[in-house]
């Protein structure tokens, strides 16, 4: 498979609310099909806060929604799931994929967090056009993870990876980068298309060792704080919203919707 980089870089109206971030061709052709993803994570603040992004992503009529952790605060109780998460109008927003944070193992090393999603630890979802989603689970042991994702990966060698998981390998927030997760970074060496995390309370996107990342700590409050710029950061952002992907069989776009 051919792939070739738009010079995403070059497309710099990055201030303005929606403005396109990146957009990657990954094969020649002309697409004949399309998914709408949304991305969100860190679903902390008021029921109001966390309904306007849920709000916000189900107007941009997406076909799956990809839950980066930590989505009921403080303990991830199922009383606290169904009070924000539940209440919030998220789970009417497009079929969910969910991994948990760190917020969600409090109670009971995530109990209630399967209870009220029904996932398993880690798992992948087709979501069309070509698309796969590998859900990990950064609060558990990796290398039984990154054994499964690599015999998954040779039996779908034509996917289009994208790779989701809670706690960033990469961020400019208040938690930093973390080195810990580096193991499933390599695991999914040339083949990840991007990688999604939560963890840090802001929108960031970047580029780094030949892999798109983002980070999406923004479906509650918003209200991270740049602390020191990470290598292949490309932009940063501390305002509640979504990441909205549009996902076709030859490219990706991705950009980032601040809620109004």
């Amino acid at each position: 498979m051919r792939r070739l980089w738009v010079a995403a870089a070059t497309i710099c109206a990055l201030a303005v609310p929606g403005a396109v971030a990146q957009a990657r061709l990954i094969d020649d052709g002309t697409p004949t099909c399309q998914r709408i993803a949304v991305a969100a994570g860190d679903f902390d603040g008021s029921v109001r806060d966390v309904s306007a992004t849920a709000d916000l992503a189900k107007s941009l009529t997406p076909d799956v929604a990809l839950i980066a952790g930590d989505i009921a605060y403080p303990d991830g109780s199922l009383a606290e799931l169904k009070a924000q998460f539940g209440a919030s109008g998220w789970p009417d927003v497009a079929p969910l994929i969910p991994v948990p944070g760190n917020h969600d193992y409090r109670t009971a090393d995530g109990a209630d967090y399967y209870s009220f999603f029904k996932v398993p630890t880690y798992y992948a979802r087709d979501i069309g056009c070509g698309w796969r989603v590998y859900a990990l689970n950064s609060e558990e042991s990796q290398a039984e993870q990154v054994r499964w994702v690599t015999e998954d990966l040779a039996a779908n060698p034509d996917a289009n990876v994208i790779a989701l998981w809670h706690r960033p390998r990469w961020s400019s927030g208040k938690h930093g980068d973390n080195a810990n997760v580096q193991p499933f970074v390599d695991a999914f060496a040339g083949r990840a298309e991007m990688f999604i995390w939560g963890h840090d309370h802001d929108f960031e996107r970047g580029y780094t060792d030949g892999s798109s990342w983002f980070v999406v700590g923004t479906g509650g409050q918003g209200d991270g704080e740049l602390t020191a710029a990470t290598a292949g950061s490309r932009r940063f952002r501390a305002t509640p919203g979504v990441l909205r992907l549009e996902l076709t069989d030859v490219s990706w776009t991705a950009r980032f919707v601040a809620v109004p």
